[in-house]
């Protein structure tokens, strides 16, 4: 065994192939959507991590303390509301694509746990 996720990869593949007859355009909203949200998670991660354990040891430091590290992650969070705004109105049959995408979200996170 290689000691990979095999049940999240392969929920990750199966909700990845319902989503297949969206075309490649919604495809690409989702996928920008999903990754965005990833990355948001790991600069929620490093602000938690600072707060919660600020004496662990660091490979790197971000300048400016706290307010670096917050400062980092503001423009990721832009873009993803920017993203959210500009996305909102997509229609995909009988509901919008940041329902599906909350749908996958919910999936991933119900497959890890």
């Amino acid at each position: 065994m290689t000691g990979a996720p095999w049940v999240a990869i392969a929920g990750c593949a199966i909700l990845w192939a319902i989503c297949y007859p969206l075309g490649f355009e919604r495809n690409l909203i989702l996928d920008v959507l999903l990754t965005g949200l990833s990355i948001m998670l790991e600069f929620w991660a490093l602000v938690a991590l600072r707060v919660r354990e600020p004496e662990l040891g660091r490979p790197f430091r971000v300048p400016g303390g706290m307010a670096g590290v917050i400062a980092i992650g503001l423009p990721p969070l832009g873009l993803m509301i920017a993203a959210v705004v500009r996305n909102h109105q997509e229609i995909i049959g009988s509901t919008n694509e940041m329902m599906i995408g909350a749908g996958i979200v919910a999936a991933g996170a119900a497959l890890t746990s």
